[in-house]
């Protein structure tokens, strides 16, 4: 009886030892392959996070200035026109949101997040520079040097883009890979 219990307990510890081994063989093999994950569920308990930071930290936000002319002659006379927007500000983020899926991939140190975003700007400010929009720019268009100068207001129901960054993780470096606008209205 002693046998076969030395048998079984012998027979017991070579199984254990070819499962050890085939775990820890799959586990290397998947370490080298790329992963992907969805992140919707984390973004959008950060994004609800990032109005309300952005209304206390950035805004009101001053706009670049805009210039755009032309010049066109069709037979003696030049003609030529300019618009100019300056004195830009940006007032109110009313929400931002997920737009579409949040994915990460991560392959050879590097970590891809593809993430696209709504802001939404339906809330009308009048604050004591009485202004009612989300951006308002001073214009001056002129054709030919006539023509008016004034104030330009505007609201922007959505935004929505999607952007594209990696970041290295032997350093820490990120850049930006892809941005765009794809609603603005």
């Amino acid at each position: 009886m002693r046998t076969l219990s030395i048998v079984v307990l012998g027979l017991v510890c070579f199984l254990a030892s070819v499962g050890g081994y085939e775990t820890e063989y799959e586990d290397d093999v998947n370490r080298n392959t790329a992963m992907s994950a969805n992140m919707n569920n984390y973004i959008d308990v950060v994004m609800i996070q990032v109005g309300p930071w952005m209304n206390t930290h950035l805004v009101p936000m001053a706009l670049p200035d805009v210039v755009e002319g032309f010049e066109h002659r069709p037979i003696l006379i030049t003609y030529h026109g300019e618009i100019a927007l300056t004195n830009g500000v940006f007032h109110t983020i009313h929400s931002v949101g997920r737009n579409g899926n949040a994915m990460m991939h991560y392959d050879r140190q590097l970590l891809r997040v593809s993430v696209g975003a709504n802001i939404r700007q339906l809330g009308v400010s009048i604050g004591k520079d009485m202004f009612s929009g989300n951006f308002t720019y001073d214009y001056s268009a002129h054709i030919m040097d006539l023509g008016p100068t004034g104030f330009v207001d505007v609201d922007v129901a959505t935004m929505t883009f999607t952007s594209e960054f990696i970041i290295d993780m032997t350093d820490f470096y990120i850049w930006m890979q892809d941005f765009r606008l794809t609603n603005m209205g």
